[in-house]
């Protein structure tokens, strides 16, 4: 039997007895090099002016970056178990929120509409990595 080059996954030989092992071995492979890779998912939403806004994932996240389109504060950058956040480059309360975290789903709520990331009619992107 021979084998690939890069991850040493089995090739059947046409004249090889048929056994699930081999198959079973390149599954094992590929799962194993999947789980070291760092995982990402793209995002956006349009903002409803909704307080509370939640965002679920593929995956558990660790880290949120969430950005506007338009006339919004800076960016929101959120790391897994953090309870509080803020829009990067401002200070006032308007811009403040609680986030609660839940396998793979995050959940904002704002204290108001105002300047935060569910702003109505504006376009809203995100990164989410895992």
């Amino acid at each position: 039997m021979h084998q690939t080059t890069k991850y040493a996954l089995n090739l059947i030989d046409p004249a090889d007895e048929f056994s699930p092992d081999p198959l079973n071995e390149n599954a094992n492979k590929i799962d194993a090099e999947l789980a070291c890779r760092p995982r990402y998912h793209l995002f956006q939403y349009t903002g409803d002016k909704q307080l509370t806004r939640t965002h679920t994932f593929p995956f558990e996240p660790q880290m949120v970056l969430i950005w506007g389109i338009g006339n919004t504060p800076g960016p929101l950058l959120v790391f897994q178990g953090q309870e509080k956040g803020i829009m990067a480059g401002s200070t006032t309360s308007s811009n403040q929120f609680d986030i609660f975290w839940n396998e793979k789903t995050v959940t904002f709520t704002a204290k108001t509409t105002a300047g935060t990331i569910c702003n109505g009619d504006l376009l809203y992107r995100g990164i989410v990595f895992g």
